[in-house]
């Protein structure tokens, strides 16, 4: 009886740490390291032809190599830090789960670095609305370090204010074009 009262308990407490852990938001510079400098971003956006491929954006709006002096960077990295990211379930599996058929009407991806020696980079692929799938990279973006992790954004609407802003600031390259 008693080790039956003690398991419950145990349950209880396990499922209530998983609610907990999933519900409480990260903040953006969870995704960054601690102590360290981020010396450059990029950014890019896909516009692909919406419901009936009639969206004039159709294409990709990207801005490369800001650094922290630029005013792109303070706004894009201040539309990130506007809302929190609250973990996936897929982030406690042991295996790594499937990141294919992410890709929506309207995707960004966000890379930031640091360090020089090696480099280091966090990836941050916003897709679908409610989906952040993070990665990050060491040396020259060949080498991965840890497993793509998942995450969902408080705020959803913050994937369509950076692609809204990569296409009022963005280098516009229309689709086939090289």
């Amino acid at each position: 009886m008693k080790k039956r009262k003690i398991l419950k308990t145990a349950l209880l407490v396990a499922v209530v740490g998983l609610i907990l852990w999933r519900l409480v938001p990260r903040p953006f510079s969870h995704f960054l390291p601690e102590g360290e400098t981020v010396s450059r971003l990029d950014c890019t956006a896909l516009v692909l032809g919406g419901t009936w491929g009639l969206d004039p954006n159709t294409g990709t709006h990207t801005l490369q190599c800001l650094t922290p002096e630029d005013e792109a960077f303070a706004q894009i990295a201040g539309l990130l830090g506007s809302t929190g990211y609250r973990p996936d379930f897929r982030n406690l599996l042991p295996w790594e789960s499937n990141t294919g058929g992410m890709v929506d009407d309207r995707t960004v991806r966000v890379v930031f670095t640091w360090g020089t020696d090696p480099a280091r980079t966090c990836e941050m692929s916003l897709n679908r609305g409610d989906k952040v799938v993070v990665r990050w990279w060491s040396g020259d973006g060949t080498d991965r370090v840890g497993r793509p992790q998942f995450y969902h954004p408080t705020d959803r609407s913050v994937k369509d204010a950076l692609v809204d802003y990569l296409i009022a600031h963005g280098e516009f390259q229309e689709p086939g074009s090289s």
